[in-house]
């Protein structure tokens, strides 16, 4: 994927506020496409934080969580 030149994108770092991060929505679209964008450097120095009322994890889970969805799928 082609890097994104300087000057494209948000001037500052960006806060992604993610409700139902443990959800479906999450796992097979967000997170990927979020991924891509950073990967991208489309959203330099972005945090993402995810919110779930129904699953509580360790800190540690939850970001390994998060990058085995966002590593293993493809945001089509």
């Amino acid at each position: 994927m082609a890097k994104i030149p300087p000057g494209v994108g948000p001037r500052y770092a960006q806060v992604v506020l993610l409700f139902g991060a443990t959800g479906d929505l999450a796992r097979r679209k967000l997170l990927p496409g979020l991924y891509h964008l950073v990967t991208a450097g489309f959203i330099p120095g972005c945090r993402i934080v995810g919110v779930s009322l129904t699953t509580s994890m360790s800190r540690p889970a939850a970001a390994s969580r998060a990058a085995r969805w966002a590593s293993s799928s493809t945001a089509s």
